[in-house]
Protein backbone atom coordinates (compact mmCIF):
# COMPACT_ATOMS: atom_id res chain seq x y z
CA UNK A 1 0.00 0.00 0.00
CA UNK A 2 2.86 2.32 0.81
CA UNK A 3 4.40 1.86 -2.66
CA UNK A 4 1.00 2.54 -4.23
CA UNK A 5 0.60 5.74 -2.25
CA UNK A 6 4.11 6.90 -3.23
CA UNK A 7 3.37 6.33 -6.91
CA UNK A 8 0.11 8.25 -6.61
CA UNK A 9 1.88 11.07 -4.83
CA UNK A 10 4.57 11.21 -7.55
CA UNK A 11 1.95 11.03 -10.30
CA UNK A 12 -0.32 13.81 -9.08
CA UNK A 13 2.26 16.16 -7.67
CA UNK A 14 4.78 15.72 -10.49
CA UNK A 15 2.96 14.61 -13.61
CA UNK A 16 0.04 17.01 -13.55
CA UNK A 17 2.15 19.99 -12.54
CA UNK A 18 4.48 19.31 -15.49
CA UNK A 19 1.79 18.78 -18.10
CA UNK A 20 -0.41 21.76 -17.29
CA UNK A 21 2.28 24.49 -17.48
CA UNK A 22 3.60 22.98 -20.71
CA UNK A 23 0.14 23.15 -22.22
CA UNK A 24 -0.42 26.70 -20.96
CA UNK A 25 2.94 27.84 -22.36
CA UNK A 26 2.10 26.22 -25.68
CA UNK A 27 -1.27 27.99 -25.85
CA UNK A 28 0.27 31.39 -25.06
CA UNK A 29 3.16 31.09 -27.53
CA UNK A 30 0.95 29.62 -30.22
CA UNK A 31 -1.46 32.55 -29.84
CA UNK A 32 1.36 35.10 -30.06
CA UNK A 33 2.78 33.50 -33.22
CA UNK A 34 -0.65 33.36 -34.85
CA UNK A 35 -1.28 37.03 -33.98
CA UNK A 36 2.00 38.07 -35.63
CA UNK A 37 1.06 36.12 -38.73
CA UNK A 38 -2.48 37.55 -38.87
CA UNK A 39 -1.14 41.10 -38.47
CA UNK A 40 1.13 40.58 -41.48
CA UNK A 41 -1.72 39.02 -43.47
CA UNK A 42 -3.89 42.09 -42.82
CA UNK A 43 -1.07 44.41 -43.91
CA UNK A 44 -0.54 42.34 -47.05
CA UNK A 45 -4.23 42.43 -47.95
CA UNK A 46 -4.23 46.22 -47.53
CA UNK A 47 -1.07 46.61 -49.61
CA UNK A 48 -2.52 44.40 -52.35
CA UNK A 49 -5.71 46.47 -52.45
CA UNK A 50 -3.62 49.65 -52.93
CA UNK A 51 -1.68 47.97 -55.73
CA UNK A 52 -4.89 46.93 -57.51
CA UNK A 53 -6.09 50.55 -57.49
CA UNK A 54 -2.85 51.88 -59.00
CA UNK A 55 -2.86 49.10 -61.63
CA UNK A 56 -6.25 50.28 -62.88
CA UNK A 57 -4.49 53.39 -64.24
CA UNK A 58 -2.64 51.10 -66.71
CA UNK A 59 0.53 53.18 -66.30
CA UNK A 60 3.55 51.28 -65.02
CA UNK A 61 4.97 53.37 -62.19
CA UNK A 62 7.68 53.30 -59.55
CA UNK A 63 4.91 53.37 -56.96
CA UNK A 64 3.58 50.04 -58.29
CA UNK A 65 7.06 48.59 -57.96
CA UNK A 66 7.35 49.88 -54.40
CA UNK A 67 4.03 48.26 -53.51
CA UNK A 68 5.05 44.96 -55.13
CA UNK A 69 8.30 44.99 -53.16
CA UNK A 70 6.35 45.77 -49.99
CA UNK A 71 4.11 42.78 -50.77
CA UNK A 72 7.20 40.60 -51.16
CA UNK A 73 8.54 41.80 -47.81
CA UNK A 74 5.21 41.19 -46.05
CA UNK A 75 4.71 37.78 -47.65
CA UNK A 76 8.24 36.77 -46.68
CA UNK A 77 7.34 37.80 -43.13
CA UNK A 78 4.20 35.64 -43.25
CA UNK A 79 6.22 32.65 -44.45
CA UNK A 80 8.67 33.23 -41.59
CA UNK A 81 5.75 33.43 -39.14
CA UNK A 82 4.30 30.15 -40.45
CA UNK A 83 7.71 28.47 -40.25
CA UNK A 84 7.99 29.58 -36.62
CA UNK A 85 4.54 28.11 -35.94
CA UNK A 86 5.53 24.85 -37.63
CA UNK A 87 8.77 24.59 -35.63
CA UNK A 88 6.92 25.37 -32.41
CA UNK A 89 4.20 22.85 -33.24
CA UNK A 90 6.78 20.14 -34.00
CA UNK A 91 8.55 20.75 -30.70
CA UNK A 92 5.24 20.61 -28.86
CA UNK A 93 4.27 17.37 -30.60
CA UNK A 94 7.59 15.80 -29.60
CA UNK A 95 7.27 16.98 -26.00
CA UNK A 96 3.65 15.85 -25.84
CA UNK A 97 4.52 12.42 -27.25
CA UNK A 98 7.27 11.91 -24.66
CA UNK A 99 5.02 13.11 -21.83
CA UNK A 100 2.14 10.87 -22.92
CA UNK A 101 4.45 7.84 -22.82
CA UNK A 102 5.51 8.79 -19.29
CA UNK A 103 1.90 9.17 -18.18
CA UNK A 104 0.97 5.85 -19.78
CA UNK A 105 3.83 4.18 -17.91
CA UNK A 106 2.76 5.72 -14.61
CA UNK A 107 -0.88 4.74 -15.15
CA UNK A 108 0.22 1.15 -15.85
CA UNK A 109 2.23 1.06 -12.62
CA UNK A 110 -0.70 2.42 -10.64
CA UNK A 111 -3.02 -0.19 -12.13
CA UNK A 112 -0.64 -2.97 -11.11
CA UNK A 113 -0.44 -1.62 -7.57
CA UNK A 114 -4.21 -1.24 -7.54
CA UNK A 115 -4.59 -4.88 -8.51
CA UNK A 116 -2.41 -5.87 -5.52
CA UNK A 117 -4.47 -3.57 -3.30
CA UNK A 118 -7.72 -5.20 -4.44
CA UNK A 119 -6.41 -8.65 -3.51
CA UNK A 120 -5.37 -7.47 -0.04
CA UNK A 121 -8.50 -5.42 0.52
CA UNK A 122 -10.85 -8.24 -0.57
CA UNK A 123 -9.59 -10.26 2.41
CA UNK A 124 -9.45 -7.40 4.90
CA UNK A 125 -12.84 -6.02 3.98
CA UNK A 126 -14.66 -9.34 3.87
CA UNK A 127 -17.54 -9.04 6.40
CA UNK A 128 -16.73 -12.23 8.35
CA UNK A 129 -13.02 -11.53 8.39
CA UNK A 130 -13.60 -7.91 9.41
CA UNK A 131 -15.74 -8.95 12.38
CA UNK A 132 -13.17 -11.48 13.51
CA UNK A 133 -10.45 -8.84 13.06
CA UNK A 134 -12.35 -6.40 15.29
CA UNK A 135 -13.42 -8.92 17.99
CA UNK A 136 -9.84 -10.17 18.33
CA UNK A 137 -8.73 -6.72 19.53
CA UNK A 138 -6.99 -6.74 22.92
CA UNK A 139 -8.82 -3.62 24.14
CA UNK A 140 -11.26 -0.91 23.07
CA UNK A 141 -8.51 1.43 21.87
CA UNK A 142 -7.09 -1.24 19.54
CA UNK A 143 -10.58 -2.03 18.25
CA UNK A 144 -11.13 1.67 17.51
CA UNK A 145 -7.81 1.91 15.62
CA UNK A 146 -8.74 -1.19 13.56
CA UNK A 147 -12.14 0.34 12.66
CA UNK A 148 -10.34 3.47 11.49
CA UNK A 149 -7.92 1.35 9.45
CA UNK A 150 -10.73 -0.60 7.74
CA UNK A 151 -12.59 2.62 6.91
CA UNK A 152 -9.40 4.19 5.55
CA UNK A 153 -8.72 1.09 3.43
CA UNK A 154 -12.23 1.19 1.94
CA UNK A 155 -12.08 4.95 1.28
CA UNK A 156 -8.58 4.77 -0.18
CA UNK A 157 -9.58 2.01 -2.59
CA UNK A 158 -12.61 4.06 -3.69
CA UNK A 159 -10.53 7.25 -4.11
CA UNK A 160 -7.93 5.34 -6.10
CA UNK A 161 -10.58 4.19 -8.57
CA UNK A 162 -11.81 7.77 -9.02
CA UNK A 163 -8.29 9.14 -9.51
CA UNK A 164 -7.38 6.44 -12.00
CA UNK A 165 -10.49 7.23 -14.06
CA UNK A 166 -9.59 10.93 -14.03
CA UNK A 167 -6.05 10.30 -15.20
CA UNK A 168 -7.19 7.90 -17.91
CA UNK A 169 -9.56 10.62 -19.14
CA UNK A 170 -6.70 13.13 -18.97
CA UNK A 171 -4.58 10.77 -21.02
CA UNK A 172 -7.30 10.42 -23.65
CA UNK A 173 -7.59 14.22 -23.81
CA UNK A 174 -3.85 14.59 -24.24
CA UNK A 175 -3.87 12.07 -27.07
CA UNK A 176 -6.74 13.97 -28.70
CA UNK A 177 -4.79 17.25 -28.40
CA UNK A 178 -1.75 15.58 -29.92
CA UNK A 179 -3.76 14.45 -32.93
CA UNK A 180 -5.22 17.97 -33.30
CA UNK A 181 -1.73 19.49 -33.17
CA UNK A 182 -0.57 17.10 -35.89
CA UNK A 183 -3.56 18.11 -38.02
CA UNK A 184 -2.75 21.81 -37.49
CA UNK A 185 0.85 21.14 -38.45
CA UNK A 186 -0.28 19.63 -41.75
CA UNK A 187 -2.49 22.67 -42.41
CA UNK A 188 0.44 25.01 -41.67
CA UNK A 189 2.71 23.09 -44.05
CA UNK A 190 0.10 23.44 -46.78
CA UNK A 191 -0.38 27.14 -45.98
CA UNK A 192 3.36 27.78 -46.16
CA UNK A 193 3.58 26.11 -49.55
CA UNK A 194 0.76 28.30 -50.90
CA UNK A 195 2.54 31.42 -49.65
CA UNK A 196 5.82 30.25 -51.20
CA UNK A 197 4.05 29.83 -54.54
CA UNK A 198 2.53 33.33 -54.25
CA UNK A 199 5.93 34.75 -53.26
CA UNK A 200 7.45 33.25 -56.39
CA UNK A 201 4.76 34.93 -58.52
CA UNK A 202 5.34 38.29 -56.78
CA UNK A 203 9.08 38.05 -57.42
CA UNK A 204 8.53 37.32 -61.12
CA UNK A 205 6.13 40.26 -61.29
CA UNK A 206 8.75 42.44 -59.59
CA UNK A 207 11.34 41.52 -62.23
CA UNK A 208 8.84 42.25 -65.01
CA UNK A 209 8.03 45.69 -63.57
CA UNK A 210 11.72 46.56 -63.22
CA UNK A 211 12.28 45.72 -66.88
CA UNK A 212 9.34 47.89 -67.90
CA UNK A 213 10.55 50.80 -65.79
CA UNK A 214 14.11 50.57 -67.07
CA UNK A 215 12.83 51.91 -70.39
CA UNK A 216 11.72 55.06 -68.51
CA UNK A 217 15.17 56.02 -67.26
CA UNK A 218 14.76 59.69 -68.17
CA UNK A 219 11.48 59.98 -66.27
CA UNK A 220 12.92 58.18 -63.26
CA UNK A 221 15.94 60.48 -63.09
CA UNK A 222 13.63 63.48 -63.32
CA UNK A 223 11.62 62.05 -60.41
CA UNK A 224 14.82 61.68 -58.36
CA UNK A 225 15.71 65.35 -58.98
CA UNK A 226 12.20 66.41 -58.01
CA UNK A 227 12.38 64.49 -54.73
CA UNK A 228 15.81 65.94 -53.97
CA UNK A 229 14.51 69.47 -54.60
CA UNK A 230 11.49 68.97 -52.32
CA UNK A 231 13.61 67.39 -49.61
CA UNK A 232 16.13 70.21 -49.80
CA UNK A 233 13.41 72.87 -49.45
CA UNK A 234 11.92 71.17 -46.38
CA UNK A 235 15.35 70.66 -44.81
CA UNK A 236 16.35 74.30 -45.36
CA UNK A 237 13.08 75.53 -43.85
CA UNK A 238 13.44 73.38 -40.71
CA UNK A 239 17.03 74.48 -40.16
CA UNK A 240 15.98 78.10 -40.73
CA UNK A 241 13.21 77.76 -38.11
CA UNK A 242 15.65 76.31 -35.58
CA UNK A 243 18.20 79.08 -36.18
CA UNK A 244 15.42 81.65 -35.84
CA UNK A 245 14.41 80.22 -32.45
CA UNK A 246 18.05 80.18 -31.25
CA UNK A 247 18.51 83.83 -32.27
CA UNK A 248 15.30 84.86 -30.51
CA UNK A 249 16.49 83.13 -27.33
CA UNK A 250 19.84 84.97 -27.53
CA UNK A 251 18.16 88.35 -27.99
CA UNK A 252 15.91 87.66 -25.02
CA UNK A 253 18.95 86.42 -23.05
CA UNK A 254 17.25 83.08 -22.36
CA UNK A 255 19.45 80.10 -21.34
CA UNK A 256 17.17 77.67 -23.21
CA UNK A 257 15.04 78.15 -26.31
CA UNK A 258 12.37 75.77 -24.92
CA UNK A 259 9.60 76.99 -22.63
CA UNK A 260 8.75 74.89 -19.53
CA UNK A 261 5.70 73.54 -21.38
CA UNK A 262 7.82 72.61 -24.40
CA UNK A 263 10.31 70.81 -22.13
CA UNK A 264 7.49 68.62 -20.78
CA UNK A 265 6.17 67.89 -24.28
CA UNK A 266 9.69 67.11 -25.49
CA UNK A 267 10.28 64.63 -22.65
CA UNK A 268 6.92 62.96 -23.20
CA UNK A 269 7.56 62.71 -26.94
CA UNK A 270 10.92 61.04 -26.28
CA UNK A 271 9.40 58.52 -23.85
CA UNK A 272 6.85 57.51 -26.50
CA UNK A 273 9.45 56.25 -28.96
CA UNK A 274 8.00 53.17 -30.69
CA UNK A 275 4.49 53.98 -29.44
CA UNK A 276 3.43 57.04 -31.43
CA UNK A 277 0.23 56.60 -33.47
CA UNK A 278 0.55 56.44 -37.24
CA UNK A 279 0.08 59.76 -39.06
CA UNK A 280 -2.76 58.08 -41.01
CA UNK A 281 -5.30 55.55 -39.77
CA UNK A 282 -4.11 53.00 -42.32
CA UNK A 283 -1.11 52.74 -44.58
CA UNK A 284 1.94 50.79 -45.71
CA UNK A 285 5.50 52.05 -45.82
CA UNK A 286 6.74 52.01 -49.41
CA UNK A 287 9.71 54.34 -49.05
CA UNK A 288 12.39 53.73 -46.43
CA UNK A 289 14.45 56.18 -44.41
CA UNK A 290 18.13 56.73 -45.20
CA UNK A 291 20.33 55.93 -48.16
CA UNK A 292 19.56 52.96 -50.40
CA UNK A 293 20.03 51.71 -53.94
CA UNK A 294 17.47 52.89 -56.46
CA UNK A 295 15.06 49.99 -57.11
CA UNK A 296 15.44 50.29 -60.90
CA UNK A 297 18.45 52.40 -61.89
CA UNK A 298 21.73 50.56 -61.34
CA UNK A 299 24.56 52.41 -59.62
CA UNK A 300 22.29 55.19 -58.38
CA UNK A 301 21.64 55.72 -54.70
CA UNK A 302 18.74 57.68 -53.25
CA UNK A 303 18.53 59.26 -49.83
CA UNK A 304 15.38 59.97 -47.86
CA UNK A 305 15.00 62.04 -44.70
CA UNK A 306 11.84 60.12 -43.82
CA UNK A 307 9.42 57.46 -44.98
CA UNK A 308 6.76 57.33 -47.67
CA UNK A 309 3.36 55.96 -46.65
CA UNK A 310 0.81 54.74 -49.19
CA UNK A 311 -2.81 54.90 -48.16
CA UNK A 312 -6.34 55.10 -49.61
CA UNK A 313 -7.80 58.00 -51.56
CA UNK A 314 -9.22 60.68 -49.26
CA UNK A 315 -7.14 59.53 -46.27
CA UNK A 316 -6.66 62.10 -43.53
CA UNK A 317 -3.26 62.90 -42.04
CA UNK A 318 -3.07 63.57 -38.31
CA UNK A 319 -0.54 64.83 -35.80
CA UNK A 320 1.32 62.01 -34.08
CA UNK A 321 1.64 64.00 -30.84
CA UNK A 322 0.71 67.22 -29.03
CA UNK A 323 2.51 70.23 -30.43
CA UNK A 324 2.40 73.53 -32.25
CA UNK A 325 2.26 74.08 -36.01
CA UNK A 326 5.31 76.17 -36.87
CA UNK A 327 5.01 76.27 -40.65
CA UNK A 328 2.75 75.34 -43.56
CA UNK A 329 4.78 75.37 -46.78
CA UNK A 330 3.46 75.26 -50.35
CA UNK A 331 6.08 73.50 -52.49
CA UNK A 332 5.85 73.45 -56.28
CA UNK A 333 4.80 69.99 -57.46
CA UNK A 334 4.52 68.67 -53.90
CA UNK A 335 1.38 70.37 -52.57
CA UNK A 336 1.55 71.39 -48.89
CA UNK A 337 3.98 70.46 -46.13
CA UNK A 338 3.08 70.89 -42.46
CA UNK A 339 5.78 71.16 -39.77
CA UNK A 340 4.76 70.58 -36.13
CA UNK A 341 7.00 71.28 -33.16
CA UNK A 342 6.96 68.99 -30.09
CA UNK A 343 9.51 70.66 -27.83
CA UNK A 344 12.94 69.88 -29.26
CA UNK A 345 11.33 67.45 -31.72
CA UNK A 346 9.61 68.19 -35.02
CA UNK A 347 7.42 66.09 -37.30
CA UNK A 348 6.96 66.76 -41.01
CA UNK A 349 3.95 65.80 -43.15
CA UNK A 350 4.40 66.36 -46.90
CA UNK A 351 2.10 66.06 -49.98
CA UNK A 352 -1.10 67.26 -48.34
CA UNK A 353 -4.12 69.12 -49.66
CA UNK A 354 -7.07 70.69 -47.85
CA UNK A 355 -4.83 71.63 -44.92
CA UNK A 356 -6.82 72.32 -41.73
CA UNK A 357 -4.11 74.08 -39.69
CA UNK A 358 -1.94 77.20 -39.86
CA UNK A 359 1.26 78.38 -38.20
CA UNK A 360 0.73 79.01 -34.48
CA UNK A 361 -2.09 76.48 -34.07
CA UNK A 362 -1.86 74.11 -31.10
CA UNK A 363 -2.68 70.51 -31.99
CA UNK A 364 -3.36 67.36 -29.98
CA UNK A 365 -2.44 63.76 -30.77
CA UNK A 366 -4.47 62.49 -33.76
CA UNK A 367 -5.83 65.95 -34.67
CA UNK A 368 -6.52 66.10 -38.42
CA UNK A 369 -4.10 68.41 -40.22
CA UNK A 370 -4.93 67.68 -43.87
CA UNK A 371 -5.75 65.17 -46.63
CA UNK A 372 -3.31 63.07 -48.67
CA UNK A 373 -3.08 64.05 -52.33
CA UNK A 374 -4.03 61.44 -54.96
CA UNK A 375 -2.28 61.80 -58.34
CA UNK A 376 -3.36 60.93 -61.90
CA UNK A 377 -2.01 57.37 -61.49
CA UNK A 378 -4.34 56.92 -58.49
CA UNK A 379 -1.40 56.89 -56.10
CA UNK A 380 -2.22 58.25 -52.64
CA UNK A 381 1.04 58.75 -50.81
CA UNK A 382 2.58 61.17 -48.31
CA UNK A 383 5.99 61.69 -46.75
CA UNK A 384 6.68 61.72 -42.99
CA UNK A 385 9.79 62.82 -41.09
CA UNK A 386 10.95 63.11 -37.46
CA UNK A 387 13.65 65.57 -36.35
CA UNK A 388 15.36 66.20 -33.01
CA UNK A 389 16.76 69.71 -33.26
CA UNK A 390 18.92 69.50 -36.40
CA UNK A 391 19.26 65.72 -36.33
CA UNK A 392 17.12 63.75 -38.79
CA UNK A 393 15.76 60.52 -37.28
CA UNK A 394 14.25 57.28 -38.59
CA UNK A 395 10.44 57.72 -38.29
CA UNK A 396 9.81 53.96 -38.30
CA UNK A 397 11.49 53.69 -34.89
CA UNK A 398 8.97 56.14 -33.44
CA UNK A 399 5.72 54.69 -34.78
CA UNK A 400 3.81 51.88 -33.07
CA UNK A 401 4.17 48.50 -34.74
Amino acid sequence: MKSCFNILKFFFFSGILILVPLFMAFSQNSTELEKKKNDNIQKLQYSRSLLEKTESSKNVSLNQLNLIQQNIELRSGIIENISEEIDFMKNNIEENTIEIKRVESRVTEIKLDYAELVVAASRNLDNDYALMYLFSSEDFNQAYQRIKYLKYLARYRSDLVVQLKKEEENLRRRNSELLENKRKNEVLLSERQRELNSLDKDKKRNVSLIRSLQSKETDLKAEIKKRERIQSEIEKEIRRLIEEEINKAKVANKPNILTPEEKIISGDFNRNMGRLPWPSEQGVITGKYGEQNHPVLKGIKIKSNGIDINTVEGAKVRSVYDGEVTKVIAILGANYTVIIKHGEYRTVYQNLIDVKVKAGDKVKTKDIIGTVFTDMDKTTKFHFEVWKDKVIMNPELWLSK
